[in-house]
């Protein structure tokens, strides 16, 4: 059974919501529940971020939370993704709170989707809140 999982977020908001944030919100509950039953957990998350679980790790991916300045998501999130892969080890399994299209990116003129390059098993919940 999966014991490490790794949750990967939209960093505009905290975990918790300083305000409005669904993501966030249900994030934190899975968070908590399964640090609870003993799993480890990982939280990709914006700076300010605050679970306090001894099972639950924060990996801080953004120097904020990017609602702050949107012309800046992009950047952060593709730092995100980089995380994620630079801690593959560390996870049995990511859950991911992205639509897929949203880990499309082009580095260096190469386009490239970062689920394409993660050899961990991928969970991927859709919100419904990527505007294409």
């Amino acid at each position: 059974m999966s014991k490490r999982i790794g949750e990967v977020i939209p960093l505009m908001n905290t975990i918790p919501p300083k305000k409005y944030g669904g993501i966030e919100v249900i994030v934190q509950e899975l968070s908590l529940g399964f640090a609870k039953k003993g799993y480890k957990i990982g939280v990709f998350c914006a700076k300010g971020s605050q679970l306090k679980e001894t099972n639950i790790h924060l990996i801080e991916s953004s120097p904020y939370p990017t609602i702050e300045d949107l012309s800046q998501n992009r950047k952060f999130e593709i730092n995100e993704f980089l995380k994620v892969l630079s801690n593959q080890s560390n996870f049995d399994l990511f859950h991911f709170h992205y639509e897929p299209i949203v880990l499309n990116c082009t580095i260096d003129s190469i386009e490239f989707n970062f689920l394409n390059f993660i050899k961990k098993p991928i969970l991927i919940t859709f919100h419904n809140t990527t505007h294409i």
